[in-house]
């Protein structure tokens, strides 16, 4: 297993004129710098506020956002809002999945808990293999409310190299969010 499977998306996202990274568990494997697991699929992370751009980036695609978990069809004109935060399109046999972060001026908020945030500029984060990822602590506080295998696997490999005030970060919030989380203890 390689990084390969995100270069298609790299491509389609050359002239988005805004900030992206990847997400999920394709941002933790491109943190530690080796691909741990299958990936179902790759999300592309974009700021909210530049969903206009994006859109417009793929306007001869054919989109679907989601209310609820329930596709509907993403008009090129409409705004999503919460609770709306992914999209799916296709064209021509490609796919790609676009999920959005709430920005309020320099801090990033958790959609979930509006009072849990991080300062914007941490959110997306380079990778040194020349990937921009969606902060592992961020990836993982997303992660924790469904604790599959993958998810703790995710949480256990990305530890060892996340930086001590993120690590600190995601203790402390996520001891707002359940004080008796089970990866607290660990942080």
């Amino acid at each position: 297993m390689d990084f390969s499977p995100l270069t298609p998306y790299q491509t389609l996202m050359q002239g988005y004129p805004h900030p992206w990274c990847f997400g999920g568990g394709w941002a933790i494997d491109a943190m530690i710098g080796k691909v741990t697991r299958p990936h179902a699929d790759v999300d592309v992370v974009i700021w909210r506020a530049d969903q206009h751009a994006f859109r417009a980036q793929f306007a001869d695609w054919d989109w679907q956002a989601y209310t609820n978990r329930e596709p509907r069809p993403w008009p090129a004109n409409e705004f999503l809002e919460l609770p709306d935060h992914n999209t799916h399109g296709k064209k021509a046999g490609q796919e790609l999945e676009m999920l959005m972060l709430e920005r309020e001026n320099d801090d990033w908020w958790f959609r979930r808990n509006s009072a849990i945030r991080m300062p914007a500029n941490r959110a997306m984060v380079a990778t040194r293999l020349g990937f921009s990822v969606l902060n592992p602590a961020i990836a993982l506080l997303f992660k924790s409310n469904r604790l599959e295998d993958k998810d703790h696997r995710d949480f256990e490999h990305v530890l060892p190299v996340m930086e001590a005030a993120d690590r600190a970060w995601l203790k402390k919030v996520l001891a707002i969010m359940d004080a008796e989380h089970v990866w607290v203890g660990r942080l």
